[in-house]
Formats: C-alpha cells, structure tokens, sequence
C-alpha cells in the first residue's frame, strides 16, 4: 500500500496523505543491494498519485502482526497509471 506525502515541496497544495492499496507492476534490479518498484495505480486514484521532483510516498506493510511504514523517494518521471519508488 502506499499514500503520496505533498509535504516535500512547497508548491503543491497540501492535502491529507491516506493509504491505497496497489498491485505492484514490476520490480527492476538497480544494484546488487536495491530494486525499483512500480506500482500500478487505477484510473480513479490518478488524480491523488500526482507530484512533483523531490516528494516521496510512504508504504505500509502487516509482517507478522505488526504494521511497518517506510518512506521511499518516487523515482521517476510523472506517468499516469504508475507510481516508482527506489
């Protein structure tokens, strides 16, 4: 799952970060240490997935009972339908 954070940058308005669930699109190796994760994200989300250079998303995930978040860095240009993170 995955919810934009508008907090990183200035220019954009703010609005309440939330959780949606997404299918991962496909996972790239970069290095021997890291992937890419693309996310497919639907038609009805577009609009809540937009952002600019430099923002982030925060994932949450259930691993043995307990919920984790992390941040990741988009990393990739704007493209509707898809979310990447590094």
């Amino acid at each position: 799952m995955a919810a934009l954070n508008l907090g990183s940058t200035g220019a954009a308005p703010r609005r309440r970060a939330s959780f949606h669930a997404l299918r991962v699109k496909r996972v790239a190796p970069l290095t021997r240490d890291s992937v890419e994760v693309t996310f497919e994200v639907p038609d009805a989300l577009h609009g809540q997935f937009d952002y600019l250079p430099g923002q982030h998303v925060a994932l949450r995930a259930m691993v043995d009972e307990d919920e984790l978040r992390r941040s990741y860095s988009i990393c990739r240009p704007l493209k509707p339908g898809e979310l990447s993170v590094a």
